[in-house]
């Protein structure tokens, strides 16, 4: 009889704890969760947009604890659901941290895909360059992202022991899943060119279509390559190509070649590189 009444007691101990930790629990998520309500959505803003644009239009409200929209947390974009459209997550907690979440579309109004850079020409003496070489030159920017991090080589027909003009083809891939293809030009050149250093303002330029081009503007300036000494502009006689037609959008070049074969002090010398010119679709 003992040993019942040692049982009863025990299990009376045990129910009597657990109907206090129960109605604790049911103290601490009681109510219900706060709700985020939106006069705007889809949202539009710009890419360069601030915490505060993000949380525009959105109100919470939670039964006990009346508004309480300053309290509303932005997550995470997503990937885009088409180019230059997201979706992103907000939560807000009540004073018993019941959790109200809210979701909608953002539509960024100038967002413009991946743009590629270049640190220098693609222009090197045969046995000069390597792919690692020219990813160290490659670089990518993105109005949402800023550097672009992920940047991928497509196929590459290079040939850097022998003179000629290749293509590199690489993709850009953001963190929204938008990717930019470019194909761009890269010239291995003989050693006979030689002496003179032709230094341009921009590896790389983009332009919009249908504007104006001068490709005269991109130089910087010219030096023998020996002693450093910068040439005068009007010693120059400089040749300049340009393939670039602004009607149309694509990847061009313009070459600039510089050749004296009778330099008073220097004898034969001569310097060529390329501009690498974008002609946009869209706003750049």
């Amino acid at each position: 009889m003992k040993l019942i009444k040692g049982l009863l007691i025990f299990f009376l101990l045990i129910t009597i704890i657990m109907t206090i930790v129960s109605n604790k629990q049911g103290e601490e998520t009681t109510g219900s969760d706060p709700i985020i309500n939106s006069d705007l959505d889809p949202l539009t803003i710009s890419c360069d947009y601030s915490r505060e644009d993000l949380l525009e239009g959105l109100t919470a409200y939670d039964a006990e604890d009346g508004y309480i929209t300053d309290s509303i947390i932005p997550g995470n974009f997503g990937p885009f659901t088409k180019k230059g459209v997201s979706e992103i997550d907000y939560y807000v907690y009540d004073s018993e941290d019941n959790c109200g979440r809210y979701k909608r579309e953002v539509v960024f109004s100038d967002y413009r895909s991946p743009k590629v850079a270049l640190s220098r020409p693609l222009v090197f003496y045969p046995k000069e360059a390597s792919d690692g070489t020219l990813r160290y030159y490659l670089s990518g920017e993105d109005c949402l992202d800023g550097d672009v991090k992920n940047i991928k080589a497509d196929s590459s027909n290079i040939d850097y022991g022998a003179a000629g003009e290749y293509t590199l083809s690489i993709s850009l891939i953001n963190s929204f899943g938008d990717s930019k293809a470019y194909d761009l030009p890269v010239h291995i050149i003989k050693r006979t060119y030689g002496g003179m250093d032709i230094r341009l303002t921009d590896s790389l330029v983009y332009i919009t279509k249908d504007t104006k081009f001068d490709p005269s503007v991109f130089v910087k300036e010219v030096e023998y390559s020996y002693t450093e000494e910068l040439v005068p502009k009007e010693d120059w006689g400089m040749d300049i190509q340009s393939t670039v037609d602004t009607s149309k959008a694509g990847v061009y070049e313009v070459r600039y070649m510089i050749k004296k074969d009778k330099d008073p002090v220097y004898g034969s010398v001569s310097g060529v590189t390329w501009l690498t010119v974008i002609v946009a679709d869209e706003g750049v």
